[in-house]
């Protein structure tokens, strides 16, 4: 268990190590860490043996642009808007991106799932736009001390 007090790299590296266990059983698993992202893990589903990839994303400009007015539902908004660009065909980096877009507009809102929440409004393109960040690749543990 963490306390309140914990650093960034010490909630990531608990993540990592809760990630790891989990992906020796499933194929795909998702921790959200509030305000500083998520952590994305996955394998081969076919192969319980293959290499385990681990990834940190940042919460990006929702972190640094944001003014939060409600935390209602963005949780829901970030994976509608990434199950939305799954769906839509576009690559798993891209639509978490999409997600975590769609999570700022709902921090952004009195309501816990903004009208401003549209196809439209939701591209690749404005996607690519408003995710200035990259994902961290933190499979091996020598990536946690970049943090």
């Amino acid at each position: 268990m963490l306390s309140e007090s914990a650093s960034v790299e010490e909630m990531l590296k608990v993540a990592v190590d809760y990630c790891t266990d989990l992906l020796h059983h499933i194929p795909v698993v998702m921790v959200t860490l509030g305000k500083y992202g998520l952590l994305l893990g996955n394998r081969d589903q076919d192969d319980p043996e293959s290499p385990i990839a681990i990834r940190f994303y940042p919460a990006g400009n929702v972190a640094s642009d944001t003014h939060t007015v409600n935390v209602s539902g963005a949780g829901d908004c970030l994976n509608a808007g990434m199950m939305h660009f799954i769906i839509q065909g576009h690559n798993l980096d891209l639509s978490i991106k999409a997600g975590l877009m769609a999570a700022q507009h709902s921090l952004q809102s009195h309501s816990a799932v903004p009208a401003s929440i549209t196809p439209e409004g939701f591209t690749a393109e404005k996607v690519e736009e408003w995710a200035r960040f990259k994902a961290t690749d933190l499979t091996g543990s020598q990536s946690l001390r970049s943090f």
